[in-house]
C-alpha cells in the first residue's frame, strides 16, 4: 500500500512504515504526508511487502519498523533500507527497552503527532 501527494516541485521523498497494525500506519502516514506533502509513504505489514515494494525505491528518506531490534539487525529489510540511506526508527516493547542505537532512534508508545515529528524533524 502507497500513500502519496503530488509533489510538482521535484522527486517525491519516501518514508517506509512496516507494521501490521493498519491503522496506526495509517495514521503515520498521514502525519508524514501533513509535514512532507510531497512525500511517497509505503506501508507493509512484514518484511518480504516492504522490501518488494523497494524494489524501485532508490532513496528512503525515513522507516518506521515494528520489530524487535536483535531481528531486524539481521534482517534484508534492514540492508534494503541502508542501501537507500534510510534512517530507522523501531515501534515496539523491545524496542523501547532497548533504546536507540547509531543504527536506530525508537518512538515511544503511545506517541503523538509531535513525537513523530520530532522524528521527522531529525535528518
Amino acid at each position: 500500500m502507497s500513500l502519496s501527494n503530488a509533489n510538482p516541485s521535484g522527486p517525491a521523498q519516501n518514508y517506509l512504515i512496516v507494521m501490521r497494525e493498519v491503522v496506526i500506519a495509517q495514521d503515520l502516514a498521514l502525519t508524514i504526508t501533513d509535514s512532507d506533502p510531497g512525500a511517497q509513504v509505503i506501508i507493509a505489514a512484514t518484511d518480504a511487502e516492504a522490501v518488494a515494494a523497494l524494489g524501485s525505491v532508490q532513496s528512503l528518506v525515513l522507516a518506521f519498523i515494528a520489530d524487535r531490534p536483535a531481528r531486524f539487525a539481521r534482517s534484508g529489510l534492514a540492508r534494503a533500507i541502508a542501501q537507500r540511506g534510510g534512517r530507522v526508527v523501531l515501534l515496539g516493547d523491545e524496542a523501547e527497552a532497548t533504546g536507540p542505537t547509531k543504527a536506530w532512534d525508537v518512538l515511544e508508545q503511545p506517541f503523538n503527532t509531535d513525537a513523530v515529528l520530532a522524528k521527522l524533524a531529525r535528518r
